[in-house]
């Protein structure tokens, strides 16, 4: 299944920010996110994200169905 942006949008707005990059990948773990979404966020670059619009802007292009 791939992660739509609205899948990913959903998962990261039910977060408080700021989160670090490991505290993303936790908090996605705990609320249920796809595989797809778990990986993208590892691969994120390792520093402070103060909204979900920082989290997306950094994923985009690291899912299929963005394009």
């Amino acid at each position: 299944m791939q992660a739509s942006s609205i899948e990913v949008r959903n998962i990261l707005k039910s977060m408080n920010y700021p989160l670090t990059k490991k505290d993303l990948v936790q908090q996605a773990k705990k609320h249920g996110a796809s595989y797809e979404i778990i990986e993208a966020l590892e691969n994120i670059p390792d520093k402070g994200y103060t909204s979900a619009d920082d989290v997306i802007n950094e994923c985009k292009g690291k899912f299929r169905s963005w394009g």
